[in-house]
């Protein structure tokens, strides 16, 4: 019975911490289970979007590839925050560079960009693929 605000600052805490375990089964409750509900892959509908981005983070980091790539996925479409949705948009075209796939990493970083422009992040790994893509030819 915990409120979910102060569930999310443990969440980021045990994360800041290096306490992965600890990090990954709070934020799993924040996202997953907070509203009651336990059915695969849906989200509580109040838990935030920074908070599903950690997990699906503590997910990638951990080797958990495609549940990151799931849940953002599923954040990407119900965020309505252009620079959150850049944000992740980024951060699976990074998914997919660490996957060697160039094509899509560059696809999704270019689509970041579009929606936000003022992500340096975004244009940075954009010019970035590009070059690469380049060379490789």
């Amino acid at each position: 019975d915990i409120e979910l605000s102060i569930c999310e600052f443990a969440g980021y805490f045990a994360a800041d911490n290096k306490l992965v375990e600890e990090a990954l089964r709070i934020f799993e409750y924040c996202v997953y289970e907070s509203a009651g509900f336990l059915e695969e892959g849906v989200i509580s509908p109040t838990v935030s979007t920074i908070t599903c981005m950690n997990l699906a983070d503590i997910y990638f980091s951990t080797g958990k590839k495609d549940k990151a790539l799931k849940l953002y996925g599923i954040i990407s479409g119900r965020e309505t925050k252009n620079s959150l949705r850049s944000d992740i948009f980024y951060r699976i075209a990074n998914i997919y560079v660490a996957q060697g796939d160039i094509k899509n990493a560059l696809r999704l970083a270019e689509y970041s960009y579009s929606i936000y422009p003022q992500s340096v992040r975004a244009s940075v790994l954009k010019d970035k693929l590009h070059l690469y893509e380049i060379n490789a030819q």
